[in-house]
């Protein structure tokens, strides 16, 4: 019997990664931020949520003045 409800489960995870870069991952999904990326203190936050698709999003922050970033000195990965 088709319920047309459609069940997920988010979980969240953050850190703060400086210009020396670094990881952290939920599961086996997994944020690469190499050395350079950014230039100052930054909080990133990955959000997976498991549903009907995996659904893999990420904010990025300052620390310092609480502004989005969108942009990146090299390129960082999601795997």
């Amino acid at each position: 019997m088709d319920t047309g409800l459609e069940l997920s489960l988010t979980f969240t995870k953050s850190s703060t990664i400086g210009p020396e870069g670094g990881f952290f991952g939920i599961d086996a999904s997994r944020l690469i931020v190499p050395q350079g990326a950014v230039s100052n203190e930054t909080l990133f936050t990955l959000d997976l949520t498991f549903g009907q698709y995996i659904v893999v999003e990420l904010a990025v922050a300052s620390v310092a003045d609480g502004l989005d970033l969108t942009e990146f000195g090299v390129p960082v990965t999601v795997e």
